[in-house]
């Protein structure tokens, strides 16, 4: 059985008619990838913690702060990426994508 979100995502686009949503090539699959370990390893827990401390949560001051430098890390190495292009990867919409857009919608 199937737990994981990121796992569920990977496999609903794999058994879907949209495979591009993987990367149309070994390279874009490969940064898909990337992206994808980059959003839920770095940027996603350093997000609830920030989050965690905004709504409530006892946080010690260096951990948020710590957390709140790897975010704006995170989103200057995301926003440096979509310079002059609208997707992570390629030319079209990715799982990549997705992830981080609901990675960084999901505390709002």
């Amino acid at each position: 059985m199937l737990f994981d979100s990121l796992a569920i995502a990977k496999h609903l686009v794999r058994t879907s008619e949209k495979k591009e949503f993987l990367g149309s090539s070994h390279l874009e699959e490969a940064l898909i990838e990337m992206w994808l370990n980059t959003a839920f390893t770095q940027l996603k827990p350093a997000v609830d913690v920030v989050t965690g401390a905004i709504f409530g949560q006892s946080v010690f001051e260096d951990e948020y702060n710590a957390a709140v430098i790897q975010v704006k890390l995170m989103l200057f190495k995301i926003n440096s990426n979509l310079s002059g292009r609208k997707f992570m990867v390629g030319d079209q919409l990715t799982i990549a994508d997705v992830a981080l857009a609901g990675l960084l919608a999901h505390p709002l």
